[in-house]
């Protein structure tokens, strides 16, 4: 534990690397934007005198494994659950997150006007974002809409039920071994 005397650069440096052991990067961030942020609230209500500087991360390494259209194309038709699979195409298209697309409702989706319309609440960022249903996309989500069920709020369901993650990332990862891309 640190007093606030003892929160300088100096001694966050060291911290952050031996940290860097225990956190993820991005959680590390976290820690250390909390941290100054709380240290700026006491400023700025003149508790204390002085916030310290704070160390700067370097960025994390770059992210790998990325496949070509090809490669996703037979992983995609090797996924033998076709709700998954329904899934797994949407958020290839998209870029979406797991669960925006896994939690996509029909009270989203507006068919008649062509888009999809994500609301701030539900995103990592908070911020909504409209997209419009084109190409794969609009397919897509018109054989979901012949496959909906009565009562079921959701897109891609399995037999009116959310597609549970570990079933999904199962399912992904058989797909992958079945294309002989794993």
């Amino acid at each position: 534990p640190f007093r606030q005397l003892d929160v300088t650069l100096a001694t966050l440096t060291p911290w952050t690397k031996q940290m860097r052991s225990q956190y993820a990067s991005g959680s590390l961030r976290v820690h250390l934007a909390t941290l100054k942020a709380a240290l700026t609230i006491a400023r700025k209500a003149g508790l204390i005198e002085h916030r310290a500087d704070f160390p700067t991360l370097a960025p994390g390494p770059a992210r790998r494994g990325f496949y070509s259209p090809a490669e996703a194309s037979a992983h995609l038709a090797a996924i033998q659950d076709r709700d998954a699979g329904d899934l797994a195409m949407f958020l290839y298209l998209t870029g979406w997150r797991f669960n925006e697309g896994r939690q996509l409702a029909w009270t989203e989706v507006d068919r008649a006007a062509g888009v999809i319309t994500l609301s701030a609440e539900r995103t990592k960022t908070r911020e909504g974002r409209t997209l419009p249903m084109v190409g794969e996309v609009a397919a897509l989500l018109e054989r979901r809409f012949k496959k909906r069920r009565l009562g079921c709020p959701w897109v891609f369901h399995r037999n009116g039920r959310l597609v549970t993650e570990y079933r999904f990332r199962a399912d992904f990862a058989a797909a992958l071994d079945r294309a002989q891309l794993a």
